[in-house]
C-alpha cells in the first residue's frame, strides 16, 4: 500500500467550504497515476504503446466531510491484477487527524485499438511491474 498526499484546493470546496464529493475521484485518479509511475508504469508509457485504461467502476463512501486547505493522505492498493483487468483501493485520511475521510475503488480494464490488451503479451515490462506490486502485497490472484 503505497500513500499519495493532496492539498485540498479553495476550488474543490463548495459554498460550505467542503470539498465536493466529485472531487474524490479524481484525487483517486490522481493516486493511482502516482502509484503506477512509482510501479515503473506511467500512462504515458502505456499511451505510447497503444494502450489504454479505461473505467469499468467506480465507487466512493463518504465518511467525513474534508474542508479547504486539508491535506489528504490517500492509500492506494492494486487489490486485483490479471493482465487484462486491475482494480484499486483507495482509503482517503485528513492529515494529522487520522480520521478517514472515504473509501472507494477503483476497476479498469486494458485495450487497444481493435479490443482487449492482454499486458503479460502487449507490454510485458509493464505487466512484470504490477505482477510484482500484487505479489509484495500479499495478494493472491486466481
Amino acid at each position: 500500500m503505497e500513500t499519495y498526499v493532496h492539498k485540498v484546493q479553495y476550488y474543490e470546496t463548495d459554498k460550505m467550504g467542503i470539498a465536493h464529493h466529485s472531487n474524490y475521484f479524481r484525487w483517486m485518479e490522481e493516486s493511482r497515476g502516482w502509484l503506477l509511475e512509482k510501479l515503473g508504469c506511467p500512462y504515458t508509457e502505456l499511451e505510447k504503446n497503444g494502450i489504454f485504461c479505461v473505467v469499468n467502476s467506480a465507487r466512493c463512501d463518504f465518511i467525513n466531510s474534508v474542508t479547504y486547505g486539508d491535506d489528504v493522505e490517500i492509500q492506494t492498493e492494486i487489490t486485483f491484477y490479471h493482465g487484462i483487468r486491475i482494480s484499486i483501493k483507495y482509503r482517503i485520511f485528513i492529515s494529522g487527524s487520522g480520521k478517514l475521510a472515504a473509501e472507494g475503488e477503483t476497476s479498469h480494464s486494458f485495450v487497444k485499438s481493435g479490443g482487449i490488451a492482454r499486458l503479460k503479451r502487449d507490454f510485458p515490462v509493464f505487466d512484470a511491474a504490477l505482477e510484482s506490486a500484487v505479489k509484495a502485497s500479499g495478494l493472491i490472484q486466481k
